[in-house]
């Protein structure tokens, strides 16, 4: 579960990074000023949300849960 975790925070942090440098979308609020705010979903929502997942219901297809997580993660983005 811990290397799932950390490959989420790798592979979102990677892509939220490069949307934000590329100019696809703008975060307009700082956490701090040293530090973005799509940290703070990268780092605890995302890779929670996956490992929940995983853990409790392996029986689920994959697809699902792609559609679940990309649904979850593009509507809770907004608020950020």
């Amino acid at each position: 579960m811990l290397y799932v975790g950390i490959f989420v925070i790798g592979i979102a942090s990677w892509l939220d990074f490069l949307g934000v440098v590329k100019g696809l979308w703008v975060y307009h609020v700082d956490v701090l000023f040293t530090i973005p705010a799509y940290i703070l979903w990268d780092f605890s929502v995302l890779p929670v949300t996956v490992m929940f997942l995983l853990q409790f219901h392996p029986q689920f297809h994959p697809f699902w849960k792609a559609l679940f997580l990309a649904g979850g993660s593009a509507f809770g983005g907004t608020f950020f």
